[in-house]
């Protein structure tokens, strides 16, 4: 038998094992702080289609409300689109127009007739939602009524615009002769209208009332919200026509067969019925999602584009601010080092008085302490003597 030699090599692998360790650790935080980031970024996306669908929704609803009451959906779709130009350029939003339009179509006005009173209200009320809609209530009343009320002309007063005021100052007729018109049903309503017309065409004082309240923070800020849930509507489109479409009819006739299959069969019967329906719900989600992702595919190239095209001055301007902030960072540093050295005649007095009043205080309390330790001492000297 041939004799064997066994060598044993050992060594001190802890500095590998440690980087190892170390690369697996980072790798990890990695993993978990992309994890987190696709959650992030599916949860906003998540949230964006919500809204964007939510916010198609309500202009379907609002467009179908509109071709009922105009009588036909061409008129109905061309009402509503004039409202989202109006709503894209002032204060208000889309949904408070359209509600303020249907309200005067409600008293017999016409579509174009209520944007076009809509149109001054807008500026009378200064951009007010509110004021707006309470004096569009007043006005409609008065136009439906076919004459004037004294409670009309106070709503509409309450609200911001006083007719009778407008009136008298135009024509010279004094306010006790308005309010005896009034009272005798002789004012017409087509006064209270011109006096509305003189106000917001040039010279009056509601003049442009709704383009210059779009030019303050409010304004713009609404004018924004408008156009942000414009865009998300129409990057939605896709998803909203297929839910409109084939999802929620789909899903509705799948819950009245599952509530069957359920009725019938009990739990195993629902079980049944929803294993035998899950491909054609994977396949309803699959079309959603590539009719979502082709629609985006459309508009992300455009949108990359412009990002794109804006990147290098965008870039550019930081770079030029660079300067202006470091420079402004050392005008404020050196004007607080300069108010401190300015303030050192008075701080210096303060603060050696107070050193002055702390120093005795020390002393006090070491003294006390000492005592203290001191009669400790004495006490337990005296306990031990005896």
């Amino acid at each position: 038998m041939a004799d064997s030699i066994k060598i044993r090599i050992t060594g001190d692998d802890s500095s590998y094992r440690k980087t190892l360790s170390g690369l697996g650790s980072a790798a990890r935080t990695a993993v978990k702080g992309l994890t987190v980031a696709a959650a992030a970024v599916s949860a906003a996306w998540s949230a964006v289609g919500v809204v964007g669908v939510r916010y198609n929704a309500q202009i379907e609803q609002l467009q179908t409300s509109f071709e009922v009451m105009t009588g036909s959906a061409e008129k109905g779709a061309a009402v509503l689109e004039r409202i989202r130009q109006i709503a894209a350029a002032t204060p208000f939003e889309t949904e408070g127009l359209a509600s303020t339009v249907q309200l005067l179509m409600n008293y017999n006005l016409t579509a174009d007739e209520a944007i076009n009173s809509m149109e001054m209200l807008g500026d009378i009320s200064q951009g007010n939602q509110d004021k707006l809609s309470r004096i569009a209530m007043a006005y409609g009343q008065m136009s439906s009524a076919g004459k004037v009320l004294l409670e009309d002309v106070k709503q509409m007063t309450e609200a911001g615009f006083n007719p009778l005021a407008e009136i008298s100052e135009t024509t010279g007729e004094s306010m006790a002769s308005l309010y005896d018109r009034i009272s005798k049903g002789t004012l017409a309503v087509d006064e209270i209208t011109a006096s509305m017309v003189r106000a917001t065409s040039e010279g009056g004082k509601y003049f442009q009332s709704m383009e210059k309240q779009s030019q303050t923070l409010n304004g713009q800020l609404s004018t924004l919200k408008d156009n942000a849930m414009s865009l998300l509507g129409d990057v939605m489109t896709p998803l909203t026509d297929e839910l409109r479409d084939n999802l929620l009819p789909m899903a509705n006739e799948l819950l009245g067969e599952f509530a069957t299959a359920f009725e019938q069969g009990g739990f195993d019967g629902l079980l049944d019925a929803i294993t035998g329906k899950l491909p054609d719900l994977l396949n309803a989600a699959v079309a959603a999602g590539n009719k979502v992702i082709s629609g985006l595919a459309k508009w992300l190239p455009s949108a990359m584009h412009q990002i794109a095209s804006v990147l290098p001055n965008a870039l550019r301007s930081v770079l030029d601010m660079g300067p202006q902030l470091v420079s402004a960072l050392f005008d404020v540093v050196s004007g607080l080092v300069r108010d401190l050295v300015s303030m050192l005649p008075e701080l210096v007095p303060m603060i050696i008085e107070g050193i002055g009043n702390i120093v005795p205080a020390i002393f006090d309390g070491i003294g006390d302490v000492l005592t203290g330790l001191f009669d400790g001492i004495e006490q337990a000297l005296s306990l031990i003597h005896i």
